[in-house]
């Protein structure tokens, strides 16, 4: 909510009202905070960010002066410092990671409470104008809350995706095999103390979790692989390897009932698999991480999201239009039942080069399905993205694909075509060019199909 709905929310109730309110609520400000508090702690989500000397010490006071400032008298209002006041709790909660959700609920305890007590202490003919204006109050107080909250979100999920955008330009494949390596070489180290009897040296390394890896795995990994179940089950192992040293080979003048050999390779079985988890998450995000369909060369499907939002905003602003393009092969299936995939996938990537060379460098093209295309055709009007579409299916038409030494094979594509209209989501104009690529297949294939 901007400012100016905050100081016509103050403009709407009489001066008497708002006096009355204060009157009765900001002498009990430290009981609202006190029964915030209360309430939420009885929350296991809350309990990380309301311990009691955290409350006590340092937030209690904070509500206290929050709930006096918002139930002041009507000319003690502050609009630019009402604002600046909860646009700050939005930003401030969002930075420690307080969920949405809690600061819903939690103004929810304020709003019952503030009720209960006002009711209890006003005036039967004040009841209903009273309660009206302490809900519009804190209804206003969470608009502006929640709205900073997502303005402070919002920059740090674009800042997340820039420091994963980052590292993901690193060889990533390279740091896992240096950890990898580390690992291995750690437990080659506590072999050989253990061998020679060196329980002092031993026990200096013995806390995996202090290793190289065991502080990569802490503070990076998370970083570099976001989600990724496998972190969840190498922190396990972690400890488990943790347990097992100080176990079977901390002890005492190495006293063990177990063989070496049955220990040695324990420990061993264990680094193996922390070793080939590492290597998964590495596989993994190199696939994640490519942008482009390493078969076609195409962007990957899961960009769509982003690019079409952005291009539709720059549409918005700039008046243009863009155009779409849904390109399927004519008989792909019978291409790969008579010549096999190996062939298919050829046929696949001639289609692909032959749409990135007859495209701008200002224009996207996707791996949409297994054989069909979308481009995205930037700023163009519908005779433009028409006569792209022909250019297109005219060059593949007479493309030749060469299947063996004397065998060679030509394929047709249908089109479909779309012009954003306006629409703010962009599945309407693939919708619409998805449809029209039907109409192009019904029609005989070999075609450009517009609206």
């Amino acid at each position: 909510m901007p400012a100016k709905s905050i100081e016509k929310l103050n403009e709407a109730f009489g001066e008497h009202i708002v006096n009355y309110v204060s009157d009765i609520l900001k002498p009990k400000a430290e009981s609202i905070a006190a029964t915030f508090y209360r309430e939420l702690s009885h929350e296991a989500e809350s309990s990380f960010f309301l311990d009691n000397e955290k409350v006590e010490k340092q937030l209690k006071f904070s509500f206290t002066r929050w709930a006096e400032t918002i139930f002041s008298l009507k000319k003690d209002f502050d609009k630019e410092g009402f604002y600046q006041l909860h646009n700050d709790i939005g930003t401030i909660h969002a930075r420690i990671g307080v969920p949405m959700e809690l600061v819903d609920y939690g103004m929810q305890i304020v709003k019952d409470y503030s009720f209960q007590l006002y009711l209890n202490s006003a005036d039967n003919k004040y009841h209903a104008e009273g309660v009206v204006y302490i809900n519009k109050l804190l209804d206003a107080c969470l608009s502006v809350i929640n709205q900073s909250y997502v303005n402070r979100s919002m920059v740090d999920e674009r800042n997340a995706q820039a420091l994963r955008l980052k590292m993901a330009s690193s060889d990533l494949s390279l740091e896992c095999e240096r950890i990898r390596s580390e690992m291995i070489a750690w437990s080659r180290e506590i072999i050989t103390f253990y061998a020679s009897g060196n329980i002092s040296a031993m026990r200096a390394i013995a806390d995996v979790r202090h290793t190289n890896c065991g502080l990569w795995f802490v503070h990076k990994a998370g970083l570099y692989f976001p989600d990724s179940p496998e972190l969840e089950q190498i922190g396990a192992l972690l400890d488990d390897i943790n347990g097992y040293v100080q176990a079977r080979f901390v002890m005492e003048e190495c006293q063990c009932n177990e063989q070496a050999g049955v220990v040695i390779n324990g420990l061993n079985v264990k680094v193996n698999e922390v070793c080939w988890l590492l290597e998964q998450v590495s596989d993994k995000n190199s696939k994640e991480t490519n942008s482009k369909d390493p078969l076609t060369q195409l962007l990957s499907r899961r960009f769509v999201d982003g690019i079409f939002k952005r291009e539709i905003a720059l549409c918005e602003k700039q008046k243009e239009r863009f155009g779409l393009l849904m390109i399927d092969i004519d008989n792909f299936k019978l291409v790969n039942d008579t010549y096999g995939h190996q062939v298919g996938d050829r046929v696949l990537r001639d289609v692909s080069s032959n749409i990135l060379h007859n495209v701008r460098p200002t224009d996207f093209c996707f791996r949409y399905g297994g054989e069909e295309i979308l481009v995205l055709l930037s700023a163009v009007d519908k005779q433009g993205v028409l006569q792209k579409a022909e250019q297109i299916r005219q060059c593949i038409e007479s493309h030749i694909t060469c299947i063996s030494e004397h065998k060679s094979l030509r394929v047709t594509v249908s089109i479909g075509v779309a012009v954003y209209d306006g629409h703010p989501d962009y599945q309407h104009t693939i919708n619409e060019a998805d449809m029209n690529l039907y109409r192009a297949k019904n029609n005989g294939k070999n075609m450009t199909v517009a609206a």
